[in-house]
């Protein structure tokens, strides 16, 4: 029974101590190029995910000075990331239809039909199949109403 349990004994340590040798001879071997080429890779993916992450707070900034009723400073912001060529465009024509939106609302004091209808004609000339076009085209056809009917009055 010793015999056993001493050949055991002996067999784990021979199994441990060869497993230190491989981890040093793995540990003192040269990174390949691939290897670090692909953390670059990482790195610059990293890179976009900061910025987009920035794009989007900017609408989500924008979305809730909206909300509150800063129409103004929602059509700072919803510009800012329209006017930035640098940005993705699915970005960038999000900003552009609120942007009309915004123009549009009835609650802005200064409520301006035309440059709302500028503004999404613009969006759905240069984003045409955008997830926002069928509310544009609505939003478009109620405009070019109500501009109609107050060169009537």
């Amino acid at each position: 029974m010793k015999l056993i349990f001493l050949l055991l004994s002996l067999f784990l340590i021979l199994s441990c101590s060869s497993s230190k040798v491989v981890k040093k001879d793995i540990n003192e071997q040269e990174v390949p190029k691939s290897i670090t080429a692909l953390d670059d890779f990482h790195e610059d993916e990293e890179e976009v995910d900061i910025t987009e992450q920035k794009v989007i707070s900017k609408l989500e900034y924008a979305d809730g000075a909206f909300k509150i009723g800063d129409f103004d400073e929602a059509i700072k912001t919803y510009l800012e990331v329209y006017n930035n060529q640098s940005h993705q465009d699915k970005y960038r024509g999000e900003a552009l239809f609120k942007l009309g939106m915004t123009y549009s609302n009835i609650l802005f004091e200064n409520q301006e039909n035309e440059t709302a209808l500028q503004y999404l004609k613009l969006f759905i000339k240069e984003y045409p199949i955008s997830e926002f076009r069928m509310e544009a085209f609505n939003k478009i056809q109620e405009l070019e109403i109500k501009i109609e009917e107050e060169k009537k009055e």
